[in-house]
């Protein structure tokens, strides 16, 4: 059974007369590192800052890239931790790009600088995904952070500025489900693309949240 034909181009992989149809991917999301730059209280993975934290080599993400590209991939979303965190991420995405892959980068935003959004943007990177969890009272406790809301919108200015397509999500909890409309009117002020709210989910630190901020059911889209 091969997964490349002499050709180059993809062959899915199927057995024959088992029933099972081939198998065709049409996007992965590649968690790069459990590291990051903040200790969010709702965090599903329970990333932390600490260096411990495990990530992919540089070379197995080059590899699995490369065996999606066999499947029929299409679409990568990098992911963490914090992607931004990675010193090869620039790297990564040109390997991507090369594989002809569209991406998106999952990120907390603050790391958004022009330098390296200009760095990603050079590589390939054209969408980015920033998570802001309520106006800036209940990002920052969301975040575990003071003063973290204005660094994460000054990196939404750039992201936007540069011109990726940028998309802001937020986890909505009974704390700060009532900031969403108004939070939608202040993304779409600064010119993000889509906004989605999305009801918490209870894994990692997630499932610790208890109380007043006790996961709301809510998944919608503006």
């Amino acid at each position: 059974m091969s997964d490349v034909h002499p050709t180059g181009e993809p062959v899915m992989l199927s057995r024959r007369g088992d029933g099972v149809p081939p198998i065709r991917l049409r996007e992965i999301d590649l968690n790069l590192t459990n590291y990051c730059n903040l200790e969010c209280i709702h965090c599903s993975y329970s990333s932390t800052r600490s260096r411990h934290e495990p990530s992919m080599s540089t070379e197995t993400v080059h590899r699995l890239l490369d065996e999606a590209k066999a499947l029929g991939n299409e679409v990568v979303h990098w992911s963490g931790g914090e992607p931004a965190t990675r010193h090869d991420m620039a790297e990564l995405i040109g390997h991507a790009a090369d594989l002809g892959f569209g991406m998106r980068l999952l990120s907390n935003g603050i790391l958004l600088g022009e330098e390296r959004l200009a760095r990603f943007w050079e590589a390939g990177l054209r969408k980015v995904l920033v998570s802001v969890d309520g106006l800036e009272e209940h990002h920052d406790r969301q975040r575990a952070q003071p003063g973290l809301w204005p660094k994460t919108v000054a990196g939404i200015r750039n992201a936007v500025a540069a011109g990726y397509h940028t998309r802001v999500n937020a986890a909505a909890t009974t704390d700060n489900v009532d900031d969403m409309v108004e939070l939608a009117r202040t993304m779409a002020g600064l010119g993000v693309h889509t906004f989605t709210v999305f009801y918490l989910i209870s894994v990692g630190r997630g499932a610790d949240i208890t109380g007043d901020r006790k996961s709301t059911r809510l998944n919608s889209s503006h």
